[in-house]
């Protein structure tokens, strides 16, 4: 009897061993896996604020070819009205 009480002991440490090698493996990996989240919401705030600037560097652009289209159709109005004249 000596020896199965024995024999229960040392495999319940080895699962005892194993659940804290799995447990220890887990943390690695949450803890990896928080890091990377990190990173992921560090590029998503990028984006974002990459976007705005972006949209609102196109908002200057529509603009100023607005005017620049304006000015041009002025100009080719005034040279068909001189173009007129003589």
């Amino acid at each position: 009897m000596d020896s199965s009480t024995t024999e229960g002991t040392s495999g319940d440490a080895d699962v005892g061993g194993d659940v804290d090698t799995k447990v220890s493996e887990l943390r690695s990996v949450v803890a990896y896996l928080r890091k990377e989240k990190e990173i992921v919401d560090l590029q998503l705030e990028l984006s974002k604020q990459e976007n705005v600037r972006l949209k609102a560097q196109i908002e200057h652009l529509t603009q100023s070819l607005q005017e620049t289209r304006a000015t041009l159709a002025e100009v080719r109005l005034l040279a068909f009205n001189t173009a007129d004249r003589e």
